[in-house]
């Protein structure tokens, strides 16, 4: 069955309202990432700190600033709930599914037989059912704006090479391109650059087109710093320390040094993270090779220009000492394109189609095998599911179950393009797994925020709050109060105390914990109210001052005299 492309365009649309949209605030909000992107906008608007990054009332310069805007944006217009605070970064989601719609077209030019023409509607459906694009799109974190802003830059420019009728227009795309550049560097820095510079320069050498790499990266580069100059000056005026921070921490030290809180991975780390990330369509690697056998490599452009667009930055991010999953989330919408145009490479190809049906047998299998296991264990071993999520458990099997069952249906299908969209659409039954909720256990450790709200409750009303650097976010979002003091270690607040006049009453030592125990006039003699690792609860439970412990396992709150 063929869509028509206004058809296929209203059941991507409703497909993306119903898996990307509507379920956003189901979820509580994951600690430390999308609390900290919660509670930063919210400071800067409250404070008015629009260049300047405020985390705790204290500087936070990891970002820059324009990565905050659109949530300020949200808030300042709809307000704040958990569906608000994500609804930013599933549009970016959006808009990079356009983006990718709009270079996937370009392949039609180079396409008389009208082998590819559905590769646009493929190349989408592909992305959105990308394991670690679907995850993070529909997550509170910067990567998934940058990754729009990323993925404009390496369309225009393509667009903009490959206009070859109207000068103005490709100077138009060309000036667009310097423009997302621009944002994408007020969102994240100077990897707006580097990652399609890169990305570019390869193609272009591949290409052997020396005059677009020495003529055709002015004009991006100019637009650019229409962006970039009046932010920047406009920053270091309201933020002094800010270029120094981000350039010589947050670049050179992180792509340079082991610093733990800089994440340092070994170099082969982000292999297993797209493999992983690129599910389920990795799976299906030996189909899809044997379809991309068959393309046009030497005769169409746009192959050398996706392969380049994950190479090169692939390479890059991996040199980089600091790593992190999301990091290359800029390169699955290329990804998705070569998914796509190998799947449909395969088409009449019987030893594809056996390689994808031994595939779906073996998926099939191995899935079945581990629901059962899982539910054993759940229910008799080590439970994931709490005693009151029955029924999100149940939604869970549920899902599963669609997923097979539509999955095996891709055996009956007799073209690769039937079965490729099997696949895919046993995807969309499985992806609510994730909007819907999360087990008990995954909750009271990544995202305790209803156990949170519980335990305020047991806090007196003019208690000292303290709390670990992990859970400070969250209880500023939940609490909305200015006056919590971190506790133990400075964590991702090290700079901001450092540059803050007030570090000392900000920040509690072990030892200066000790000193407000044995002397409650040092703190009004106010009772304390701690938040901690569940694990460290041993440590002040003996102590003579301590009253009562809260817990859900993974967090405590231990309240003293």
């Amino acid at each position: 069955m063929v869509l028509r492309p206004v058809s296929a365009a209203a059941v991507v649309c409703l497909l993306f309202i119903l898996l990307y949209l509507v379920p956003l605030g189901l979820r509580p909000l994951l600690i430390p990432d999308e609390a900290r992107y919660a509670q930063i906008p919210r400071e800067m608007l409250r404070n008015h700190t629009w260049l300047a990054p405020q985390f705790a009332d204290m500087p936070y310069y990891e970002k820059p600033s324009g990565g905050y805007w659109p949530e300020i944006a949200a808030q300042k217009l709809l307000g704040e709930n958990n569906f608000l605070i994500r609804l930013p970064y599933a549009l970016a989601a959006a808009v990079t599914l356009l983006l990718t719609w709009l270079i996937a077209r370009r392949f039609q030019s180079g396409d008389p037989g009208g082998r590819f023409r559905e590769l646009p509607l493929y190349s989408v459906l592909t992305l959105m059912t990308m394991g670690e694009f679907f995850l993070i799109s529909t997550t509170a974190v910067l990567d998934g704006l940058f990754t729009a802003w990323i993925t404009a830059e390496f369309v225009f420019f393509y667009l903009a090479w490959d206009e070859k009728k109207s000068p103005g227009k490709s100077l138009l795309l060309l000036f667009l391109c310097g423009i997302a550049a621009g944002c994408a560097f007020i969102t994240k820095g100077f990897l707006a650059f580097v990652l399609p510079g890169l990305g570019v320069t390869a193609f272009l050498l591949w290409e052997r087109d020396y005059r677009s790499i020495l003529a055709k990266p002015w004009i991006p580069l100019l637009a650019s710093l229409l962006v970039i100059v009046p932010w920047g000056l406009a920053t270091a005026g309201a933020a002094p320390d800010f270029w120094r921070h981000f350039i010589v921490i947050e670049h050179c030290q992180r792509f340079f040094l082991e610093v733990s809180s800089q994440h340092p991975e070994p170099f082969f780390y982000f292999i297993p993270v797209i493999l992983l990330g690129a599910l389920p369509f990795t799976l299906f690697f030996m189909p899809l090779f044997s379809g991309g056998r068959e393309l046009p490599w030497k005769h169409h452009p746009l192959l050398k220009y996706c392969t380049t667009w994950i190479l090169l930055p692939f390479l890059f991010l991996s040199l980089s000492r600091g790593k992190l999953a999301t990091y290359i989330l800029p390169l699955f919408p290329p990804a998705a394109i070569l998914a796509a145009l190998c799947m449909l490479g395969a088409q009449g190809k019987e030893s594809a189609l056996r390689s994808f049906d031994l595939t779906v047998k073996i998926t099939a299998g191995v899935l079945a095998v581990g629901l059962v296991g899982f539910l054993v264990t759940n229910s008799a071993i080590c439970p994931v599911y709490g005693t009151g999520q029955t029924f999100l458990l149940g939604t869970a099997v549920l899902c599963v179950i669609l997923f097979l069952a539509v999955l095996l249906r891709a055996l009956r299908k007799r073209t690769m393009k039937e079965k490729y969209l099997a696949l895919v659409t046993a995807m969309f039954f499985l992806m609510p797994i994730w909007q819907t909720g999360l087990p008990e256990s995954v909750m009271n450790r990544k995202a305790p925020e209803i156990f949170l709200k519980e335990s305020l409750a047991e806090i007196p009303p003019d208690a000292v709050i303290m709390t670990r650097d992990q859970f400070l976010g969250i209880l500023l979002w939940i609490t909305g109060r200015d006056d919590l003091l971190l506790f133990y270690k400075t964590g991702e607040f090290e700079y901001g105390l450092n540059h803050s006049p007030d570090k000392d009453a900000r920040f509690v030592s072990a030892e200066r914990f000790k000193e407000m125990l044995d002397n409650p006039a040092s703190r009004n003699c106010r009772p304390i109210a701690l938040y901690v690792p569940a694990e460290q609860e041993k440590r002040y439970n003996t102590l003579p001052q301590f009253r009562k412990a809260v817990s859900n396992g993974e967090i405590s709150l231990m309240l003293f005299e």
